[in-house]
Parts: structure tokens; sequence; C-alpha cells
């Protein structure tokens, strides 16, 4: 791997992962002729440069969100878009060139936070947009490992300007936003 870019032989090794649960280092090295060494250091490049997931989502009750946004304008179009990008929780924001302006992939925790409503999950300016589309979806049967990785932030409150301390869902049922000090990293370990 050089600067940031993968070779083939990071390919094979990606591609292993993809097709294995939980493969050890010398099964991937066995797969791909290269040393477990060789594999060991390779696999730790690529989390370092968060090229490599580290949680397989198929083992908890994530809720995958897709949202169809159409906005009045392109000013409005623009405004949305900042603001889906500053939410952690956002995996994926594209300018869309249909009927709609906007389509955006979060993920959430579980689907209580949903029906608690204790994640926002956009409070979007509804004088900005004219037409709105979310459809939820259980449990990602593929791909198995999403490229998404939290990091832990320093905010009291999240993007959205909810309050992780004072919901009934943080820590039991919810990590809180990964935005904030009070994201439990712990939490993954514990489902």
């Amino acid at each position: 791997m050089k600067k940031g870019k993968l070779d083939e032989k990071d390919l094979e090794i990606l591609k292993v992962l993809e097709e294995e649960k939980d493969p050890t280092n010398k099964e991937i090295a066995k797969k791909t002729g290269m040393s477990h060494t060789t594999v060991s250091n390779r696999i730790k490049k690529m989390k370092d440069l968060r090229m490599l997931p580290s949680i397989d989502y198929s083992e908890y009750d994530f809720v995958l969100g897709l949202q169809l946004i159409k906005t009045k304008n392109k000013k409005g179009r623009e405004k949305a878009i900042k603001k889906l990008l500053k939410c952690p929780r956002t995996i994926f924001v594209s300018r869309f060139f249909a009927e709609y302006d906007i389509v955006s992939i979060f993920i959430l925790p579980n689907q209580k936070v949903i029906e608690e409503g204790c994640c926002e999950h956009f409070p979007l300016d509804s004088s900005e947009i004219s037409e709105y589309d979310l459809v939820l979806g259980v449990k990602p049967l593929k791909p198995q490992y999403l490229q998404y990785i939290p990091n832990k932030g320093n905010k009291t409150t999240s993007p959205c300007g909810i309050d992780c301390t004072t919901c009934k869902l943080h820590k039991k049922e919810c990590p809180g936003c990964p935005a904030t000090k009070h994201f439990d990293t712990e939490y993954f370990s514990r489902c």
C-alpha cells in the first residue's frame, strides 16, 4: 500500500475478509499466498487509514434509513446537504438528478431509537423541503461489513441539537450520537 492507495495484495485481503466470517491472519495468508506478518501489517495499515471496517453489522440490530428529499430550490438543497453531512450517522449523501434532489443513507443503532423519537434524524428545515420520503431497513444483508466506524466527538449536544444525557435509551439501547462526548464506544462489545 502506497500513500493510502490499495494495491492488488490489499484487494486480495479485502476479498477474503468479505467472503469469510472472521478469518484469522494465518487463514488470510494461506488464501492469498502472503506471510501472516505481511497480512497483519497490511490490515493494521488499512484500519489506521479507516479503509477497513471493524464491526460486523449483521450481528447487531442496526437500522438503515434511506432518505429521498426534494427541495424547493438550489439554496434549500445545499442547506439540507450541509445538515446531512454534519450528522455522524450519515453514511452516504448525494445530489440526485431525478424526481428528488438529494438521496442519503444513515444508520441508527436499533428500531427502538426510531420508535422513541430519540434521534430526530434529521431536523431539516421544512420551509426548504417540498417532498420527503423515508425508507427503513433492518440488518443489512449485503455487505455484511459496512465501512462506517464512528469516531467519538467532543461536543455536548449532537449536530441536530439532541442532548444524549436526557435520553432514556442512552447507554442501554443506544450508544448516543458519535459526534458527542457522550457516545459510548463500549456499546458494541455489550450487545
